[in-house]
């Protein structure tokens, strides 16, 4: 049996799960590079790469979390800014970590499909599924926050400022040009017919306004959504531990 070399974070400690007995809860970990076969020192290869993958990403999580819940984006736009692009990083990390253990889980089930062992194919098969699992739940995690920081962009554009209200008027001569029925033709191009109807401008407060604390009462909820999605990860990555050892016993 391959000696087992813990050189990760054990998952419980991103994403606690109440222990159901005695017994200790797998941690999934590195396994030592073996030569007592050509297929075991290719799944102890492609193994590791995508634990350090899954791994990886936990870290990025928990610091992504943590961001999320002490977040100060009301501050001033520029705290509000700063947040964004740090955001945009660890989504891209996520990703990029992602795509490297969907690669290396590839290899696994490669070699699920040579072995002509039915009991070491079915560990091997087990082993990349919940690896498999555990990564696509964190690119979840990640493509969910893609869509958090497109929202806050959104937001931005969508919201007249004080500071575009006086570039309109220098331009204009009305703050407001789209909704200003003092600019511009009065007729209403749809429907000659009838005049154009006067629509309140947006006065939703810039995100990064201190007196309205909108974002970070938005990154607050998502952190707490996302760290409720690190439960089953966690799941996944137990699962992948006790698949791993049980493939690697025969090595």
């Amino acid at each position: 049996m391959v000696d087992l070399l813990t050189l990760l974070v054990a998952i419980a400690s991103a994403s606690p799960v109440p222990a159901a007995s005695s017994a200790p809860v797998p941690a999934l970990h590195e396994i030592m590079r073996v030569r007592s076969s050509a297929l075991c020192a290719e799944f102890a290869s492609h193994a590791n790469g995508a634990i350090d993958a899954t791994t990886s990403n936990d870290s990025t999580l928990l610091t992504l979390v943590d961001s999320l819940g002490r977040t100060k984006m009301d501050d001033s736009r520029l705290a509000w800014n700063n947040e964004l692009l740090k955001l945009e990083r660890m989504s891209d990390e996520i990703t990029r970590q992602w795509k490297t253990g969907e690669r290396e889980v590839a290899q696994v089930r490669a070699l699920a499909v040579k072995s002509t062992d039915p009991q070491e194919k079915l560990e091997l098969t087990a082993s990349a599924n919940a690896l498999g699992g555990a990564l696509w739940r964190q690119r979840r995690i990640a493509r969910d926050l893609d869509g958090f920081i497109a929202f806050m962009e959104t937001d931005q554009m969508m919201t007249n400022t004080t500071a575009e209200g006086k570039a309109n008027q220098m331009v204009f001569g009305v703050a407001d040009p789209v909704h200003d029925p003092s600019f511009g033709d009065s007729v209403n191009i749809h429907n000659p017919g009838m005049s154009r109807g006067y629509e309140a401008p947006d006065t939703m407060p810039f995100p990064g306004d201190p007196n309205n604390p909108k974002a970070s009462a938005q990154a607050m909820a998502a952190a707490k959504d996302f760290r409720r999605r690190m439960g089953p990860i966690g799941e996944d990555e137990i699962q992948a531990a006790v698949h791993v050892e049980r493939a690697s016993e025969g090595c």
